[in-house]
């Protein structure tokens, strides 16, 4: 539960020192960052359809409802949960798993208490807890589906976020409905995925 909330951290961190050197770029330009000598990702102004600002506030708000959740399971004597939490323009997906369907009801509560201006889709699971090899197979399932599309010139995979929760993938952005469909049937026809959940928030070809 800690380290979750860590990567999240530190996730949100090297977005918005992305974001600052990507603010000093020239709008078309496409280039990798480097921060200590790691590689965090190739920028580009336009890669993503959501403003800077909105980015760094979608991080803010993912912190900030995992800290609530978190800590309200904690003092309800929850004990085996995994709480994993994405925010998409103020569109707020909870997936993972808890002990039983009351911390479902309190992690909607909760979060929904967060603010006034956002969606909650619950998607919380009472089951039994993932090992780690399960937790990687999830993010292999994302990987894939991550690389299909980035092959597909038809599909904007920049601003696409794929969330793999068992077998269930969960995508989120802005896209036209087109996009959206394609981007749909490439996760549908990988390997291991039963479901697929849109959550998108379509545009107009002229708004893309």
């Amino acid at each position: 539960m800690i380290s979750n909330q860590n990567r999240l951290i530190k996730h949100c961190f090297k977005l918005f020192l992305t974001l600052i050197i990507a603010s000093s770029l020239s709008a078309c330009s496409l280039m990798p960052v480097i921060i200590g000598g790691t590689t965090l990702t190739t920028i580009s102004l336009v890669s993503d359809r959501r403003n800077m600002l909105t980015q760094i506030e979608d991080c803010a708000l993912e912190i900030k409802i995992n800290n609530a959740i978190n800590k309200a399971l904690k003092n309800n004597n929850s004990q085996k949960f995994a709480i994993n939490v994405k925010s998409y323009n103020k569109m707020v997906l909870i997936t993972g798993y808890v002990e039983k369907s009351s911390d479902i009801a309190l992690v909607g509560k909760k979060s929904s208490s967060i603010s006034n201006d956002i969606m909650i889709i619950n998607q919380l699971q009472v089951r039994k807890p993932t090992n780690s090899f399960e937790r990687s197979k999830e993010r292999f399932l994302a990987s894939k589906i991550k690389a299909s599309l980035l092959r597909n010139k038809d599909v904007p995979s920049a601003t696409i976020n794929i969330i793999a929760d068992q077998k269930r993938v969960f995508l989120m952005g802005r896209v036209t409905r087109l996009e959206g469909e394609k981007a749909a049937r490439i996760a549908a026809n990988t390997n291991g995925v039963e479901h697929v959940i849109k959550l998108f928030e379509y545009i107009d070809n002229k708004n893309k």
